[in-house]
């Protein structure tokens, strides 16, 4: 029986090359992703801090560094990074990423590893769903 090759979906090269870039490390978890975003987070905001104007408020934020655990509303780092950590909670990492995309580009800096390999997980994951759509 022989098999005509043209008939068999053309596959993206795109969507090979998001498989193929973390086909030998594979791609971090959702749940890694997840339990370093606290911790990440908190060293974000406080950049964001150290960047405010001094008095005893910011004396005061940048001692004991506290911060919102739930989503707040707002264009305050605080409110931005409690917005993305409850998308990444979620497991919603698209939303965490365009949050993030607000920050001053200071705190995205801390941010950068991580969103790196979010990406790289949310890249993975269009990739392989738009290849089984496919085929």
């Amino acid at each position: 029986d022989h098999r005509d090759l043209h008939s068999f979906p053309t596959r993206r090269s795109s969507d090979l090359a998001a498989l193929a870039e973390n086909a030998e490390t594979g791609v971090p978890s959702q749940s890694d992703l997840i339990a370093e975003f606290p911790d990440l987070s908190r060293a974000a905001l406080r950049t964001a801090r150290t960047t405010e104007a001094a008095g005893v408020g910011s004396l005061f934020r940048n001692a004991f560094n506290p911060r919102s655990l739930e989503p707040q509303q707002g264009s305050d780092p605080d409110a931005v990074l409690s917005r993305a950590e409850a998308a990444v909670r979620e497991g919603d990492l698209e939303t965490a990423l365009t949050e993030i995309e607000a920050l001053p580009a200071e705190v995205q800096a801390v941010l950068q590893d991580w969103t790196t390999r979010a990406r790289a997980r949310a890249a993975a994951l269009a990739a392989a769903d738009d290849y089984l759509q496919d085929g």
